[in-house]
């Protein structure tokens, strides 16, 4: 989709948003992926599930409109092949994890660009509920 499409949700809020799901949207280009990541953002509060599979173009600039805000209610989070082309953004990402105490459901597979910087926000995640961890090929050179 063109960066002309994305900019429309400019502004844009959605603080009673439960699901999103991006899956592939920003696979071939990142255009538009702050405008998304930014209106994402603001249902942080509310979020239940962010599938971000292979999302792999999106830049540390659209990443970091997440890391901003807390997200108590997430639950599940796909963000698989999201760091496999590089591990831009990849700090801001794993702190919405961090700070996601519902956690149940995460995929991180194929995000072998994570630098351990990256992998160090996750120190401390309270995941109790954390029933399904998928990290395939994440320690893979």
């Amino acid at each position: 989709m063109a960066r002309e499409a994305w900019q429309q949700l400019g502004g844009a809020q959605w603080p009673n948003l439960k699901e999103v799901d991006l899956y592939e949207c920003f696979r071939n280009a990142g255009e538009g992926a702050e405008e998304a990541m930014r209106a994402v953002a603001s249902a942080a509060g509310s979020l239940e599930k962010l599938v971000l599979n292979d999302c792999r173009k999106m830049g540390q600039e659209a990443w970091s409109h997440l890391g901003a805000v807390a997200w108590p209610n997430l639950r599940e989070a796909g963000l698989g092949w999201c760091f496999c082309d590089s591990g831009d953004g990849a700090e801001q990402a794993l702190s919405v994890l961090a700070s996601a105490s519902r956690l149940e459901q995460l995929n991180l597979a194929e995000c072998y660009r994570n630098r351990p910087e990256a992998w160090s926000k996750l120190q401390g995640a309270q995941w109790q509920q954390l029933r399904v961890a998928n990290l395939a090929y994440c320690f893979c050179s």
